[in-house]
């Protein structure tokens, strides 16, 4: 009797490989090098998190044009509003609050 793989499938802790025979019944197997124990996310735990986090700030941080974010609503003179902007730390852009208020009169 031969089966063909029809699919994985991950409870949280264990991976299974499901396998479809020839009568098409629907068999689990568990995959043993796919376990959830030996995965690389488990073997860094926290610890890869928190290194991939620190990673990211010193890639942001040498960027040749360093950008800060303002977050509340903001307008441009045209009307265009958002919560949040991505603005150069260096120099001044014509993005305020003031914006708003002039489009409401």
């Amino acid at each position: 009797m031969s089966k063909k793989v029809d699919g994985y499938y991950f409870d949280g802790k264990k991976s299974w490989i499901l396998y479809k025979d020839e009568d098409d019944n629907i068999t689990m197997e568990r995959e043993e090098k796919m376990d959830n124990e030996t995965s690389f996310k488990t073997y860094l735990g926290g610890a890869g998190t928190i290194i991939l986090l620190v990673i990211l700030l010193f890639l942001v941080a040498c960027t040749p044009s360093p950008k800060k974010l303002e977050f509340g609503k903001q307008c441009t003179p045209q009307g265009h509003w958002s919560y949040v902007w991505i603005k150069p730390s260096i120099g001044e852009t014509d993005v305020n609050k003031e914006n708003c208020n002039a489009k409401k009169r």
